[in-house]
């Protein structure tokens, strides 16, 4: 038999233990903030929901926080550890032992004269109690869990998706049928992205968002927050483009505030304006397209790039080239040597931890430009950096096709090639920015 609510906190400890079991990173007590990262990432490859670094930290007690966890929070937490849901995952553990009763405060009789006023204790008595129901009922509502969908009722779903222009950004129209379906909260989710959701009107049948960036995306319909349909959306960036990255909306680099010759690289006076800020923003180059039969299981990619970027405010000198897929991504840091234990290398299911290994390799060496290549052959990955092995290893998670290479720098960066092949060896992109 389930317990709810009261002891919900023996139920999260025992989350905890399972997280720390499944990982072998130790106690959450040692985890870095990488580590954290790490986690958010391995949940969205496993669960396709995105927690935040700062929701695990809350969830596993690192970060003080005295709310109960959102429902799809622990969903989440329950996928990742291999069970259904939530309730699964608790109705799998033994009972709970009983919480400990609170000592109820002893009641004082004082001598009073014959009244027919109200003791004054009463009043804050009342409103205590009142506080406490309007608690409870809040507190049910938002752990309020809804009868699962059955794969009929998801079949008579109607759900696609169509951009309206090319590049970014991009207004996509939603077109949707949920008339036959019984609900309370009627959704669509942009992305992985539980923070993309928007509510819908069950009644009508079309409704727009717009999109910043560019990517390959599988919006989502969620009904009472299961998902009952999904749909492939792929926004071009329409040959190069640079942003600096923030949320909700990024800024855009202007056609004259940067250049694709002799490499990529923004304008001084731009560079110059990302020191006046409070915290360095991340500049990001974008090429996200079709690249025709371009599997992430078998290609090769070479590049060189150099970080430029150089302010006390952003001390490790960040840099990443991700690869973006139909199903996943691969990511590969680099930063000063310093930092390297701040970092990991992704490639789908395969992570190397800076927390947990070295990874000096991934080190900008003495020199200006840091030259990268990856191979990939049925899932093995060979990395060198600067002609040097550094990463080898296999994944097994197969995250389809190619769509996308997106360079970032903390503060500021340039790239100066850009050359991948495909698994028949032949040149499918062939960047020298001459």
């Amino acid at each position: 038999m389930v317990k709810e609510g009261r002891n919900d906190h023996w139920y999260l400890v025992k989350a905890r233990q399972k997280l720390e079991q499944k990982l072998g990173w130790g106690s959450v007590e040692e985890w870095t903030s990488e580590d954290f990262q790490n986690l958010s990432d391995a949940i969205l490859a496993a669960t396709d929901l995105s927690l935040s670094v700062t929701t695990l930290k809350r969830l596993v007690g690192r970060v003080h926080y005295n709310a109960t966890p959102h429902p799809t929070t622990l969903n989440a937490i329950a996928r990742f550890l291999e069970f259904d849901n939530w309730r699964v995952f608790k109705q799998k553990l033994s009972t709970p032992p009983d919480p400990i009763v609170e000592k109820s405060i002893p009641e004082v009789t004082l001598p009073v004269k014959a009244t027919t006023r109200k003791p004054r204790w009463v009043l804050p008595v009342l409103f205590l109690t009142l506080l406490t129901v309007l608690f409870l009922v809040g507190w049910q509502k938002q752990t309020a869990t809804f009868e699962a969908f059955s794969a009929e009722v998801k079949e008579q779903v109607q759900f696609s998706t169509r951009p309206l222009s090319e590049g970014l950004p991009n207004t996509v129209v939603f077109e949707y049928d949920v008339s036959n379906i019984s609900g309370k909260t009627f959704e669509i989710q942009q992305s992985w992205d539980q923070r993309k959701r928007f509510t819908i009107d069950p009644t009508r049948q079309e409704v727009t968002s717009t999109y910043y960036y560019p990517g390959y995306y599988r919006a989502k319909m969620v009904v009472d927050d299961q998902i009952l349909k999904e749909h492939d959306l792929f926004i071009n960036s329409n040959g190069w483009m640079a942003a600096i990255e923030q949320d909700p909306i990024p800024q855009y680099i202007l056609p004259e505030e940067w250049q694709r010759s002799p490499y990529l690289s923004v304008q001084a006076e731009l560079v110059a304006s990302l020191h006046e800020r409070e915290k360095i923003p991340v500049l990001a180059y974008y090429l996200v397209q079709d690249f025709g039969d371009l599997k992430s299981s078998d290609f090769k990619v070479e590049t060189r790039f150099r970080h430029t970027f150089i302010d006390g405010k952003a001390p490790c000198q960040f840099s990443y080239l991700t690869i973006n897929c139909t199903n996943g991504f691969m990511r590969i840091p680099m930063s000063i040597a310093g930092c390297v234990g701040e970092i990991s290398a992704r490639f789908s299911d395969l992570v190397f931890a800076g927390a947990k290994m070295d990874l000096s390799g991934l080190a900008y060496q003495d020199r200006e430009w840091q030259t990268m290549q990856l191979t990939v052959n049925n899932k093995q990955v060979e990395l060198t950096i600067n002609q040097e092995p550094v990463l080898s290893g296999q994944f097994s998670k197969d995250i389809g096709e190619i769509v996308g290479f997106r360079f970032k720098f903390r503060g500021a960066g340039e790239v100066d090639e850009l050359k991948v092949w495909n698994e028949s060896d032949d040149l499918v992109v062939n960047e020298t920015f001459e």
